[in-house]
């Protein structure tokens, strides 16, 4: 791995390998009689280290990176994106996994750090594409839409990084990072680490801490939530829905169609809040 980081390119280090016809494939030995092959591409002034795999699977391994890569150059420009633009540069420069649709995760490592794989502390930056750069460096407040796998996990953990660089000398930083998923909170957390000034939960967690801190009372005009009031699914099925003479319709959906009015539609958003009776 040292000898290829620093430019060997003699016929032990990059012996092209059959069957790689859309970019050239080439393969060392990870080491002399341990069976292992080290199966790689260039990257710009960069290699690409596609496989670690026995020499039996070298074969299997060139097709999966071929299939990427023409996977990656069949991707279809968005309507209106000029091809010389950014953006553009950004898609054609994302490769896919080889074993699925999603882009293939990259991680950066120079040739300083090749001695530091074997230290049980060591954890990998990921290499991230320019457009994921600029969402982590944009200031202010962004929404990041996409499919499962798309790199937005990727891209949080990254600015919450950047930000704890940028701004963790300020006493008032904080972070909150919110997820439905247990998993992923533990995943990020461990992935980040947790400084007093960072939380990470779930949205039913953060759901019951909010309702728990509304303070009680019994005037509904101070504009405090009276938790005696709070009508959730339950109460709405057992004791509104099931007195209703029409009650065709499965109370989920009803339920389903009333929170996401409540919450969701355009005429909460113009009410400043809050929908009359």
């Amino acid at each position: 791995m040292q000898q290829l980081s620093f430019g060997d390119r003699s016929r032990i280090f990059a012996k092209r390998l059959k069957g790689s016809n859309t970019v050239p494939v080439y393969e060392p030995y990870l080491e002399h009689k341990s069976g292992y092959r080290i199966v790689w591409t260039t990257e710009g002034t960069s290699i690409l280290v596609w496989y670690v795999a026995k020499h039996k699977h070298v074969s299997r391994c060139v097709q999966l990176i071929e299939g990427s890569i023409n996977r990656s150059q069949r991707q279809r420009m968005p309507f209106g994106l000029p091809e010389n633009s950014t953006e553009a540069t950004d898609l054609l420069t994302v490769h896919l996994d080889p074993l699925g649709n999603v882009p293939l995760k990259v991680y950066e490592l120079t040739s300083s750090e090749l001695s530091e794989i074997n230290a049980a502390t060591w954890t990998p930056k990921l290499h991230l594409t320019g457009e994921e750069k600029r969402i982590v460096e944009t200031k202010g407040t962004l929404l990041v839409l996409g499919r499962s796998g798309t790199g937005k996990t990727v891209c949080v953990c990254n600015r919450m990084e950047y930000d704890r660089h940028i701004y963790g000398h300020n006493p008032m930083f904080s972070q909150l990072f919110v997820a439905r998923s247990q998993r992923l909170c533990r995943m990020v957390k461990e992935t980040l680490g947790s400084p007093p000034n960072s939380r990470f939960t779930t949205f039913g967690k953060l759901q019951l801490h909010l309702e728990s801190s509304l303070l009680q009372c019994s005037d509904e005009h101070d504009g405090v939530f009276m938790l005696s009031k709070k009508v959730d699914f339950s109460y709405f099925k057992n004791e509104i829905y099931s007195c209703s003479a029409s009650n065709n319709v499965d109370p989920l959906v009803v339920w389903t169609n009333i929170h996401t009015f409540l919450k969701g539609s355009i005429e909460a958003t113009q009410s400043g809040g809050m929908l009359s009776k």
